[in-house]
């Protein structure tokens, strides 16, 4: 694997992302949370890692989501499934919607 796979996300580059997914916010601005389905203004999203880079993920389209602040900094370093497990949310659900979104978890 490539190092600057590996590199955090600059300011620069998480803006990209969001432009990138700017298809997916209503014509309000507004989308849901990835994982808990709260609706998140465009600035107010972040972009986490579905695999956290700390466990191998890297820095491309299909690993990368949009979450509210809450749920990425609850999340952290943990796998998808370990992060639903303690806050209680329905991982098969969320699998489906990042199918839906063309992400995965390879």
């Amino acid at each position: 694997m490539a190092i600057n796979q590996r590199k955090r996300l600059s300011s620069k580059q998480i803006w990209s992302i969001k432009r990138n997914e700017e298809r997916d916010f209503g014509d309000n601005g507004y989308i849901d949370c990835m994982y808990c389905e709260t609706p998140i203004h465009y600035i107010e999203s972040e972009i986490d890692h579905i695999i956290p880079v700390s466990q191998g993920g890297v820095n491309r389209k299909k690993n990368l989501v949009t979450v509210c602040k809450d749920c990425n900094q609850s999340k952290q370093n943990a796998p998808l499934e370990q992060f639903c497990k303690i806050y209680g949310m329905d991982f098969t659900a969320i699998l489906d919607r990042l199918e839906l979104r063309g992400k995965n978890l390879t």
